[in-house]
C-alpha cells in the first residue's frame, strides 16, 4: 500500500501543471489509506500537511507503520506525532519503548482478541483525547464486546502522560507512570500498579467524563 502512495506521489510530480495541486494529491493519498484507517482519519492525516509529496509521505508512512500491522507487533522506537483523529488497531500489538508518541485529539480504538498495547522503557507519551464528538474524553478505547479481552502493559514512567480516559473493560492492566498534573482515568477489570504512579484529578468530569477522585466500581 505504501508503494501505491509513492506511485501516486510520483504521478503527481509529473502531471500537467493545471492538475498538479496539493489538494489533488491529498485526495488521492487519502483515498489510498481510507480502506485501512477509515475515511475520517485518512482525511485528517493529510489535512494541513504542506503540499509536497515528500512531506505527505513522511507524515503518512510512520502512522501506517504503527496501525496497519496485522498480528505482528508494530514497534516504535523514535518520534511519532499523530494528527487528531480515530486510529484503529485490530488483531495486533502496539509496542512502544525508548521513543516519543504525541498527539492532541487522538483516540486509539482497540478491537480483536489480540489487540494490545505494551509501553516499556523510557517512553515519552503525550496523548490527549478529543474534547467533542463520539469519543469525547477517550484517549484509548477497547471494544467492550470482546469475548476474551487481552492484557496490557502501560509502564512508561513519569513521562507517560495520557489526558483523558483509558477504557480497557475486562482486561488485566499493569500500570506505572503518569504525572499528577495530567488528568487520567483508567478503567479495567484488574489493575496492578508496578511502580510510582500518579493521576491528576478531574473533579468535574470535563476531561475524562468521570467526576470522581478515587478508585471505585463503575460496572
Amino acid at each position: 500500500m505504501l508503494a501505491r502512495i509513492r506511485l501516486a506521489i510520483d504521478d503527481w510530480k509529473t502531471a500537467p501543471a493545471p492538475g498538479r495541486t496539493g489538494e489533488t494529491l491529498k485526495l488521492r493519498v487519502a483515498h489510498e489509506i481510507a480502506p485501512y484507517l477509515g475515511a475520517l482519519a485518512s482525511r485528517r492525516i493529510v489535512t494541513g500537511v504542506a503540499d509536497t509529496g515528500e512531506n505527505l509521505l513522511s507524515t503518512v508512512e510512520p502512522v501506517l507503520a504503527l496501525f496497519l500491522g496485522s498480528r505482528a507487533a508494530a514497534r516504535l522506537v523514535g518520534t511519532l506525532t499523530l494528527p487528531s483523529g480515530l486510529y484503529y488497531l485490530k488483531g495486533g500489538t502496539l509496542s512502544l519503548q525508548n521513543g516519543t508518541i504525541q498527539g492532541t485529539g487522538v483516540t486509539i480504538f482497540l478491537t480483536g482478541a489480540v489487540s494490545s498495547i505494551s509501553i516499556n522503557g523510557n517512553m515519552v507519551v503525550n496523548l490527549s483525547a478529543p474534547t467533542t464528538g463520539t469519543y469525547d474524553g477517550l484517549v484509548i478505547f477497547q471494544d467492550r464486546n470482546l469475548a476474551s479481552p487481552p492484557n496490557h502493559t502501560l509502564n512508561g514512567g513519569s513521562l507517560m502522560n495520557f489526558t483523558g480516559s483509558i477504557y480497557l473493560p475486562g482486561s488485566y492492566v499493569k500500570y506505572a507512570g503518569g504525572n499528577a498534573t495530567v488528568v487520567t482515568a483508567l478503567i479495567a477489570n484488574t489493575i496492578e500498579f508496578t511502580g510510582a504512579t500518579n493521576f491528576g484529578v478531574d473533579t468535574t468530569g470535563s476531561i475524562t467524563g468521570i467526576p470522581k477522585e478515587t478508585a471505585f466500581l463503575i460496572e
